[in-house]
């Protein structure tokens, strides 16, 4: 993030929504803009209930105001400029 010229986030950002409290990857607060990384291995063997409650999460937290861009690590590897093209204009619709 820092080559591409993109500004500092908040690690482990807590959020509260609508009486909820999450913890996501990290935040650019101002710009309301999270990023959330997705590990295959945080599904589980049953993955519906992990992916339900997921969905739900990204719900809440985009009614309140933020922009959610996830990704893999195959989004990473071996090439992020898409990645870093989706975080940039996540960031630019906030300013």
């Amino acid at each position: 993030m820092i080559v591409a010229g993109l500004p500092t986030p908040e690690l482990q950002y807590e959020v509260d929504v609508q009486g909820y409290q999450f913890r996501v990857d990290f935040a650019f607060v101002e710009a309301r803009v999270i990023g959330e990384s997705d590990g295959i291995g945080k599904y589980g063997p049953e993955p519906t209930e992990a992916l339900r409650l997921e969905k739900r999460r990204q719900t809440l937290l985009q009614s309140a105001g933020f922009t959610v861009v996830r990704w893999t690590w195959a989004d990473l590897y071996p090439d992020p400029v898409a990645w870093i093209r989706a975080m940039q204009r996540a960031l630019r619709r906030h300013h």
